[in-house]
């Protein structure tokens, strides 16, 4: 199942929660205006949904959705949103708590059995899929993918936020291997629920269900460390997203930023660049708000990704998504853009005008 067995998950919104829910509400505003030119209908899936409201009071990912969704109407665009949720008590609250929109639909349904028909609708709408299972059981990459292959099948609009946990997929892969599964380390990671991330460990067939094939388990088998095990199965699991999407990023969510195994990781798809800079500005502009972090880059480490990135000449804007994609969720557009501008006046680049302002089809290059 997408959550624990019991309702207690949603007494509290955790601090990693609010990290998503903060990163979900920045994104959809300018998501929802960029698509809304596209002209199509837009729906937003939300494929683990769970209450829409926590026991404390606190709003989850549907009434987010719904609050963005209901602006974006008000503007005029066509919006609908479907919120999945298989456990009978949640979705008894999620109807209730979704009854001022009337716009969104509640599905008590897994998010398995709904794909089929967000498969349908995803060959003619435009599509937003936010993916929040508690743990990666609920995950199916054969059927995700049967929705994913409408970016290139029928040239549509598909974007995707999923929540990866590779830490618990990594635990219970090796414990279907029968092989060590180390020790939680507090330097290392945050122990919090570590203890019971699966009622029952997944079998070989499913862990190979979950991600697509059993290329995770030569990554298990060989020599390295927990943490590089948990980051090169994120990687490898990127790679195969990026068959279908031309632009892929993931935020490393930690408790500490000196750990090394982050709580999750938050991976975001799209067939759009300009998707991929919104997502990493609305990644970075989340850090504010949370007490979680990621790796944080130097101004010295920008300065010289940006040179290097400029060894040729290359148009601005070109550079800031390089820079962009290659540490992804570190550094805002304006603030890379800020950091050229920088350079140029240093005359560490170069302009193809001779001047520091200017825009983004100007070549730039290092000296």
């Amino acid at each position: 199942m997408g959550h624990k067995a019991d309702e207690s998950f949603f007494l509290r919104k955790r601090p990693w929660s609010k990290r998503k829910d903060d990163i979900l509400g920045y994104y959809l505003e300018p998501y929802l205006a960029k698509v809304a030119r596209l002209g199509r209908r837009i729906i937003l899936v939300d494929g683990f949904a769970g209450p829409g409201v926590f026991a404390d009071g606190s709003v989850g990912s549907p009434l987010i959705i719904c609050t963005k969704a209901q602006a974006a109407i008000d503007r005029g665009a066509n919006v609908s949103v479907w919120c999945i949720e298989a456990d009978s008590k949640l979705f008894a609250s999620l109807d209730r708590n979704l009854a001022g929109f009337p716009f969104a639909r509640a599905i008590n349904s897994t998010l398995a059995d709904s794909l089929p028909q967000v498969a349908e609708v995803a060959a003619t709408h435009t599509l937003f899929l936010y993916l929040d299972p508690f743990t990666v059981d609920g995950l199916d990459w054969r059927r995700l993918d049967s929705v994913f292959r409408h970016v290139k099948d029928s040239r549509m609009s598909i974007e995707v936020l999923l929540n990866f946990n590779a830490p618990i997929f990594v635990r219970c892969a090796l414990a279907a291997l029968r092989a060590a599964i180390p020790e939680v380390d507090p330097s290392q990671e945050d122990p919090e629920e570590i203890d019971a991330p699966m009622a029952v460990t997944p079998t070989i067939n499913r862990l190979d269900q979950i991600v697509g094939g059993n290329w995770w388990m030569d990554t298990l088998r060989s020599t390295r460390d927990f943490a590089d095990q948990v980051r090169v199965v994120t990687n490898r699991l990127c790679a195969q997203l990026k068959e279908r999407f031309a632009e892929v990023g993931f935020l490393p969510v930690k408790a500490k930023a000196e750990h090394r195994i982050p709580k999750y990781y938050l991976v975001f798809a799209s067939r759009s660049t300009e998707g991929l800079l919104l997502m990493n500005d609305a990644m970075v502009r989340s850090r504010g708000q949370s007490i979680f972090f990621t790796d944080m880059f130097s101004r010295l480490d920008l300065q010289q990704m940006i040179l290097r990135e400029a060894a040729r000449p290359i148009p601005r804007g070109q550079l800031i998504t390089s820079v962009i994609r290659k540490a992804f969720c570190i550094f805002e557009w304006k603030e890379i853009r800020g950091m050229v501008e920088e350079l140029l006046k240093d005359r560490r680049l170069l302009s193809a005008t001779g001047k520091t302002k200017i825009n983004d089809t100007v070549k730039v290059w290092s000296v």
